[in-house]
């Protein structure tokens, strides 16, 4: 069983061009709960579908990653993420717009079955998960 920690800080500041506003530097920690996992399936992947959504091997009954409980994507143009959820009772489906990166925690009882992307773009991706 693998375990998977992400640490690190988030800083905001002023851009020292153009003045002086905002005035204070922010910081905010960057920690996840540490995520025990059985396996993980990682790419780079080329999107190119801008009309219809394609699915990010490795996660799904096809892949290594039957259930994620650990997302990171990265972009390098913008996408729309479609994630697809199980809870037991049934499934649900999430589509959101993604230019960059993307970090998410699944709780427990809810964790990714499907994942795809619409759009054109190089896509990272890693989930961490149950076989």
């Amino acid at each position: 069983m693998g375990q998977l920690a992400l640490s690190g800080v988030v800083v905001a500041s002023p851009d020292l061009k153009s003045g002086t506003f905002p005035a204070a530097e922010s910081t905010i920690a960057l920690v996840s709960k540490t995520i025990e996992y059985v396996i993980s399936a990682s790419g780079l992947m080329n999107v190119a579908s801008p009309s219809s959504f394609v699915q990010l091997p490795g996660v799904g009954t096809d892949g290594p990653v039957t259930k994620g409980l650990f997302l990171y994507v990265k972009t390098n143009q913008p996408i729309s993420l479609r994630m697809t959820t199980v809870d037991g009772v049934g499934t649900d489906v999430g589509v959101e717009p993604l230019d960059g990166l993307k970090i998410h925690e699944f709780p427990d009882g809810k964790e990714l079955v499907l994942l795809e992307a619409e759009g054109t773009a190089t896509v990272e991706f890693l989930v961490a998960g149950q076989s």
